[in-house]
C-alpha cells in the first residue's frame, strides 16, 4: 500500500504447465483496475518507498537457471527488469524492503548442488552490489525488514549442525554506509527437537522488528511470535499466537508507520487475525474470511488511517484459483465498569 492509500497487488498466473506469468492490479479507494500482465516469472515481493516508489522483485527461470529481477511501476507500466543475481547458481525466494532512504534492498535463497545460502543485494544508484549473508549456510525462505534507523534484520530457516530439524536464525545489517553485518546470526526459534519454519519479518525506521513462524509443537503446526521491543540486538522470547489444538498455516505480520502490529493466519478453514497495542497485549483472535486448505499467497499492509487490507489466494474448483482482498477496520474489544452499589 503506497502512502497515497493506493493498493499494488502483484500475482502469478500459470499460463502453461511450469509457465508462470506476472499479473499486477491496482485499486483506488477499493476499486480494483483491470489485470495487467507482464513478465514471465513467480514468487513476487512488493515495497512502497515514502517517496511514493513501486519496486518489485521476482524470480524468474532464463535458459534453464532461475535469476532474481527488480523493476518499478512508472507512469502506468513496469520498467524493463534488472538482473539482480547473475550468477552461476541458482536463485530463488526473493523478498524485498526498502531503507529509509528510499533505497532498495533484496535478499534471496541461492542454491547449488544440494547446499544453499542467504544472496542480498542493494541499489547504489545505478549499479546492484551482490554478496552473501555472514552464517547463512543451509538457508532457506528469506524474510527482510527494517529495524530502528540504521539496521535491518535478515531471517531465514535452516537446521542446526548435525540435526535436520529447522530453526530460524536472524542477523542485523547496518545500511548507514553501504551494508555492513554483525558476525553472528541469531537463533530465535531455538527448540532443537522442533520443526521452525515459515519466517515472516516486518519492521519499520522507528519502532522495531517483528516476526512470526510455524514451530512444530504437540498440537501441530503453531504460530509463535517474537521482536525487538528491547534496545540493542536482544529478542523477546518466543510467544505462541495461535489458539486451539489445531494446526496452521501461511503465517504472515506486518506493521503500519504507526499503531498496532498485525498478524494473520489460516486455522480451521478461516483466517484469523490478532493485533498488539505498544502496551505488548494482543487483541483477541477474529476470524477475517472463510477459506480453504488450498490457501496461499496471504499478505497484509496497513493505511496511514490505520485500516487493514489483506489479499491471498484460495481455490475455486477444477485446479484452479482466484485472488481474494478484504478491508477493513478493526477495535479493540472494550469493557463498561460500572459499580456495585450506589450512594
Amino acid at each position: 500500500m503506497a502512502s497515497n492509500g493506493r493498493h499494488y497487488a502483484v500475482w502469478t498466473e500459470e499460463i502453461a504447465p511450469g509457465q508462470h506469468q506476472l499479473c499486477s492490479s491496482i485499486a483506488e479507494n477499493g476499486v480494483w483496475e483491470p489485470t495487467v500482465r507482464f513478465y514471465m516469472g513467480s514468487h513476487p515481493a512488493l515495497a512502497t518507498g515514502s517517496d511514493g516508489s513501486i519496486h518489485l522483485t521476482y524470480q524468474s527461470q532464463v535458459f534453464g537457471k532461475w535469476e532474481i529481477y527488480h523493476t518499478t511501476w512508472l507512469n502506468g507500466n513496469w520498467l524493463a527488469p534488472q538482473n539482480i543475481s547473475n550468477t552461476s547458481a541458482s536463485s530463488q525466494q526473493p523478498d524485498i524492503i526498502l531503507t529509509a532512504e528510499n533505497v532498495a534492498v533484496i535478499v534471496w535463497m541461492e542454491g547449488a548442488e544440494g547446499a544453499s545460502r542467504i544472496y542480498y543485494a542493494w541499489q547504489a544508484e545505478e549499479t546492484w552490489n551482490t554478496y552473501w549473508v555472514p552464517a547463512s549456510v543451509d538457508g532457506r525462505r528469506p524474510s527482510i525488514a527494517l529495524d530502528a534507523y540504521p539496521y535491518l534484520w535478515v531471517v531465514w530457516e535452516s537446521p542446526e549442525v548435525g540435526l535436520m530439524e529447522r530453526e530460524i536464525y536472524a542477523i542485523r545489517g547496518n545500511y548507514a554506509d553501504g551494508i555492513t553485518w554483525s558476525p553472528l546470526a541469531i537463533n530465535l526459534s531455538d527448540s532443537t527437537l522442533n520443526d521452525s519454519t515459515q519466517a515472516c519479518i516486518t519492521g519499520t525506521a522507528s519502532n522495531g522488528a517483528y516476526i512470526v513462524w510455524q514451530e512444530q509443537t504437540a498440537d501441530g503446526l503453531q504460530v509463535f511470535y517474537a521482536d525487538t521491543s528491547e534496545p540493542g540486538m536482544w529478542w523477546t522470547e518466543p510467544e505462541r499466537l495461535s489458539v486451539g489444538d489445531s494446526e496452521t498455516a501461511q503465517p504472515h505480520i506486518c506493521a503500519g508507520i504507526a499503531g498496532p502490529i498485525h498478524a494473520m493466519w489460516e486455522q480451521d478453514g478461516q483466517l484469523y487475525h490478532r493485533y498488539r497495542l505498544p502496551s505488548g497485549a494482543w487483541s483477541p483472535r477474529d476470524a477475517v474470511s472463510a477459506t480453504d486448505d488450498t490457501l496461499d499467497g496471504l499478505a497484509m499492509a496497513v493505511s496511514a488511517d490505520q485500516r487493514l487490507s489483506t489479499i491471498w489466494a484460495q481455490s475455486i474448483g477444477g485446479g484452479a484459483a482466484d485472488v481474494y482482498h478484504r478491508q477493513g477496520a478493526y477495535t479493540w474489544p472494550h469493557q463498561l465498569w460500572l459499580p456495585l452499589t450506589a450512594d
